[in-house]
């Protein structure tokens, strides 16, 4: 993880082919690199799929599923899921 500034369309800091940037809401950008190219086309995938689910419940007004699964809870993790 880079918090990186561009120069022109390049950046010195990762492989190009293997790399994608994040934009935050506060217009900052972060740069990723995966190991190879399959693994970053899939984890752009995946985040796709969250994006589209956290979208659906919003569109579907379904806030209680959307905080369950998307958002901590005071004493939870997101969808009930336990690490022990």
């Amino acid at each position: 993880l880079y918090k990186y500034q561009k120069i022109g369309q390049i950046s010195l800091l990762a492989k190009r082919s293997c790399s994608f940037v994040l934009r935050n809401s506060f217009d900052e950008e972060f740069l990723f690199e995966a190991r190879s190219e399959a693994e970053r086309d899939e984890i752009v995938h995946d985040w796709k799929l969250v994006v589209a689910r956290l979208a659906s419940y919003a569109i579907t007004g379904n806030g209680t599923g959307m905080i369950n699964e998307f958002f901590m809870t005071e004493f939870g993790v997101p969808g009930g899921l336990s690490f022990m």
